[in-house]
């Protein structure tokens, strides 16, 4: 994670005319759209859960309840 943000966070700043557009271009690796949830150990960002191949609603959704498992 490369904001430790979802990656469902950056998909509305990042579209055209918005204040981060393109910022996915720049930042190698960088994915907007929903589907990666940032993953914590005491409070401390560890890694990430990223899932993909239903809808957004579907990958956020499954990626979120993995992240909530391992989340200690």
């Amino acid at each position: 994670m490369l904001m430790d943000l979802p990656t469902s966070a950056l998909t509305d700043p990042v579209q055209p005319g918005a204040e981060l557009y393109g910022l996915e271009h720049t930042a190698g690796g960088m994915v907007a759209f929903g589907g990666g949830v940032p993953l914590h150990r005491d409070g401390e960002l560890v890694g990430a859960v990223g899932v993909s191949a239903g809808s957004v609603a579907q990958d956020v959704a499954v990626a979120s309840a993995a992240a909530a498992a391992l989340d200690g």
